[in-house]
């Protein structure tokens, strides 16, 4: 069974008890799934500073995140953090698959006018024009 630890000072839960070392983060980078990086820890202890530094900014900018309101606000920061390409890119695959789901019917609206999974009136398909 795995131990799952919250080092204090990080604030970021980590996988623990990794090759016998019971304290010993073993942290798998998703581009490299065979290198457990934080082995060189040991050998470059600046290294572990800057993963729970980027972990710590990491947890600011999702929290920053999911506190916008206003599309326009979420377009600006995710530009600023990973640029305008992969932004636009982003929101037009958002776009096409929210309209996919408005076309199929899943969407549907409340008599309060919310839109949900839930509601009394399915939305469907139409065009500019309404029909």
């Amino acid at each position: 069974m795995p131990n799952f630890s919250t080092p204090q000072e990080q604030g970021a839960v980590c996988f623990a008890g990794a090759r016998g070392k019971p304290s010993h983060p073993y942290v798998i980078p998703a581009s490299e799934p065979g290198f457990p990086f934080a082995d060189k820890w040991e050998e470059t202890p600046r290294k572990r500073a800057n993963f729970y530094k980027w972990l710590v900014a990491l947890k600011n900018d999702l929290q920053t995140l999911l506190a916008l309101e206003g599309q326009d606000r979420v377009y600006k920061f995710i530009s600023d953090k990973f640029g305008e390409r992969v932004t636009k890119a982003l929101f037009e695959n958002m776009g096409a698959s929210m309209k996919k789901e408005f076309d199929s019917g899943k969407v549907r609206i409340s008599k309060a006018g919310t839109i949900g999974s839930v509601g009394v009136l399915a939305s469907h398909g139409h065009t500019f024009y309404g029909s």
